[in-house]
């Protein structure tokens, strides 16, 4: 058996440990059809991801997605097989074969949650979204979450009252799993909740960089500790590789929503690391990945299908591609032998695979023909490339590899085996390029994209790629 905690996350005698999940804006997916939904899902599934949580809106549509990609998912046979000549066959998978699950985030930021009526119709929507097969349980129980509410009413009665009868309703009692964002002490007292999603933990909110400080509260403080002392509640984290949104006060995406958080110096692949690096106790119990496909906020690791909200302007050309790749590599980690894990040790092959991502134009440019104007906080924005460079431990080569950036003059830094080398240096305007070098043998070589001196509109999300050695070269 391996290390991690086993609970019971599916039907019947299913079980699995260590997950990770996925954050899925319904809201986006508008033109689905149940094609759009298997790719989805196979590439879910090829990411490694145990399950995505649906992120529901008051329109009728998104209800009607949400049925539906539990119908196409019910349909289908088994976990998706990666292509063996893709990056995502060369990882070991030590997570479950089971097939991927939905569970259902509420959106109370837009769901109305304040009359009575409100609580009975988004009770009777739930009801029969919990309902469906393929749902997401933990501890035997299937997890409804939230993002924000913590102040709704629902005619009086609160969530208490609310999810009394929803349990009444079901005929069995939900895991109720929520985001709110209160003070942790609070969070641990409330009486209804199960379990503690905390949203914010995915990006510094400061002008610092990524810690465990967000998580600290509502893990153990020792591994003497049980996981899940008298009092404590389940811990789902969450991790994102960054955040930029554009939106301004007019036209037809009149948001007011324009800031960054900090996340220029390899903010997702140190989060992940520092994860790992808990004692395996300390750990928390599930993994959210903000997110699969909120382009709006451009963090998210799947690719564009469906509707965009908007956001066209920053995510144009700006393929996260890489991101997802990374995804697949760090859950394989988490997922792995308790061994490996602590070691940060990958899958045993001979390939090399980089990741390179960045802004393409310093936080110091102005665009003047920009309606909506320089985000807020992008003075926290640092002009970084980021690399990852993952070397198998097994390589048939000499010790002496190197990746070499070339982005106006030269940086070189040497590779370790077995695990993933992280570079961040500074950019300036024009060409980026890179390599991976034994002595004079090039065995890796690619393009990035140029950093620009002028602007028009202001971007800080990231462009990203990916190349490798092996049947997985791209």
């Amino acid at each position: 058996m391996r290390g991690g905690r086993r609970p019971d996350h599916g039907e019947g005698s299913e079980e699995r440990d260590r997950l990770v999940v996925a954050h899925f804006m319904l809201g986006n997916t508008y033109p689905f059809t149940e094609q759009d939904w298997h790719t989805t899902f196979d590439q879910a599934e090829e990411t490694g991801l145990d399950a995505l949580a649906l992120n529901i809106g008051p329109e009728e549509w998104q209800h009607a997605q949400a049925l539906s990609a539990f119908h196409v998912l019910q349909g289908r046979s088994g976990r998706f097989t990666p292509s063996a000549t893709s990056f995502y066959s060369t990882l070991s998978r030590s997570a479950s074969e089971q097939k991927l699950r939905l569970f259902v985030s509420m959106d109370m930021n837009v769901l109305p949650k304040w009359s009575t009526a409100d609580g009975e119709r988004l009770s009777r929507i739930m009801g029969e979204l919990l309902r469906q097969e393929g749902y997401l349980r933990w501890k035997g129980r299937r997890v409804l979450s939230t993002f924000s509410g913590h102040d709704a009413t629902f005619g009086g009665g609160g969530w208490e009252g609310w999810l009394e009868e929803l349990n009444r309703e079901l005929g069995e009692k939900i895991f109720f799993w929520p985001s709110f964002f209160l003070p942790p002490h609070e969070l641990q007292s409330i009486p209804y909740i199960d379990g503690i999603f905390n949203w914010n933990a995915a990006w510094p909110l400061t002008n610092n960089s990524t810690s465990l400080h967000e998580d600290d509260p509502f893990l153990p403080s020792s591994s003497r500790r049980p996981s899940h002392p008298a009092g404590r509640k389940a811990y789902m984290t969450s991790i994102s590789p960054l955040f930029f949104t554009h939106y301004g006060t007019t036209g037809q995406w009149a948001w007011n929503k324009n800031w960054i958080f900090p996340s220029d110096r390899l903010l997702y692949p140190t989060r992940w690391t520092q994860l790992l690096a808990l004692e395996e106790e300390r750990q928390p119990d599930i993994i959210q990945v903000i997110s699969w496909n909120d382009h709006g906020e451009s963090h998210a690791i799947g690719p564009v299908l469906g509707a965009q909200p908007g956001s066209e302007s920053w995510t144009d050309g700006m393929g996260h591609e890489a991101f997802r790749e990374m995804t697949a590599y760090w859950v394989d980690l988490w997922k792995g032998e308790g061994n490996r894990r602590k070691d940060g040790k990958g899958s045993e092959n001979e390939n090399i695979r980089v990741w390179m991502w960045y802004r393409t134009h310093s936080k110091d440019l102005v665009a003047d023909k920009d309606e909506v104007g320089r985000p807020d906080k992008a003075d926290w924005a640092q002009d970084l490339i980021n690399i990852v460079v993952v070397v198998p431990s097994d390589l048939r080569r000499g010790k002496d590899l190197e990746v070499v950036l070339t982005n106006g003059g030269e940086m070189r830094m040497k590779l370790e085996r077995g695990r993933a080398s992280m570079l961040a240096s500074p950019f300036v305007v024009g060409e980026v390029g890179i390599k991976v070098v034994h002595g004079d043998e090039v065995l890796l070589e690619g393009e990035g994209r140029r950093i620009d001196g002028e602007i028009e509109r202001y971007n800080f999300n990231m462009w990203s790629e990916s190349w490798g050695t092996g049947a997985s070269e791209r």
